[in-house]
């Protein structure tokens, strides 16, 4: 498993820091079907969002790769595990969490200091031989 170093040495505060973050792990990774770093992207904004809006903010924040696919994790400050809420016409949000579990083929939420973890495995369809360098 390869973990992507944060710059500077903390999590990312903002949806739009973790995605640069996720792309560039992706591109030096080799994963660059567009499909593929669109997904872990998608997910990658929807947990660091839900982090910060939810559940006190990002704690730290992670990607590997396995063999299924892009893992992403993200620590939060609250304890209690995410929840589907119904999704109102007239009222913005619900659809991030649900998201997020069709997106992966693995989804996790378990202990993580005073919070929690979540860690939801983001499958690839192929990977590159070599880095695709590109601007994302």
């Amino acid at each position: 498993m390869v973990l992507w170093p944060v710059p500077g040495g903390g999590p990312p505060l903002t949806a739009w820091l973790a995605r640069r973050i996720a792309a560039d792990f992706c591109a030096h990774r080799g994963v660059c079907a567009g499909a593929d770093v669109d997904a872990v992207l998608l997910v990658v904004s929807e947990l660091i969002t839900n982090a910060l809006r939810h559940a006190g903010g990002v704690t730290s924040f992670a990607l590997a790769l396995d063999s299924r696919g892009v893992v992403v994790t993200v620590s939060d400050a609250l304890t209690a595990a995410p929840h589907t809420v119904r999704v109102e016409p007239d009222r913005p949000g619900g659809f991030g969490w649900p998201l997020v579990q069709r997106l992966s083929v693995a989804v996790a939420v378990g202990p993580h200091g005073t919070g929690k973890s979540i860690r939801a495995t983001v499958p690839v369809a192929a990977l590159a031989r070599e880095p695709c360098l590109e601007d994302h």
